[in-house]
């Protein structure tokens, strides 16, 4: 490795992936004996890598640590696993509800039919009808959803 030049930097995990982790930005990746495992979220650590060709960062070295690690889990989508964070029943049903709603209304605006029934009007008063069909499913949306 002494024809690669090292850098350092200090790098906070913000969160993982099975090959390495992403901090402000960019991605490491440990290299041997290092492992994604030894990096903990809410912790800087002080490291040297090396760019490869193709622009990615190998962590070789830790050269130390500060910091107390979050006890909160973190996915490789940056999304978390608390408690807080999951959706309840009563959620799920209203997502359901918007879902099936967008979907009649994406339905009604791309329909055959509706397109037939506007055939012989003028733009402005397609544009009125339109509007005014949304109008009603969206108030019809709101009080299904809320």
């Amino acid at each position: 490795m002494s024809d690669k030049e090292m850098l350092t930097a200090v790098v906070k995990p913000e969160f993982f992936s099975s090959y390495g982790f992403k901090s402000d930005g960019s991605w490491y990746n440990p290299s041997e004996p290092l492992k994604v495992g030894d990096f903990k979220k809410g912790v800087e650590y002080t490291v040297e890598y090396f760019k490869s060709a193709k622009g990615n960062r190998y962590i070789t070295k830790v050269n130390g640590a500060t910091g107390t690690p979050t006890t909160q889990a973190s996915t490789g989508n940056g999304a978390s696993s608390s408690s807080e964070d999951k959706m309840t029943k009563a959620d799920w049903e209203r997502k359901d509800k918007r879902i099936a709603y967008e979907s009649v209304l994406s339905s009604v605006l791309s329909s055959p039919a509706f397109a037939q029934a506007l055939i012989s009007k003028t733009p402005e008063e397609v544009t009125a009808v339109a509007l005014n069909q949304v109008a009603k499913i969206l108030e019809e949306m709101e009080q299904v959803i809320a």
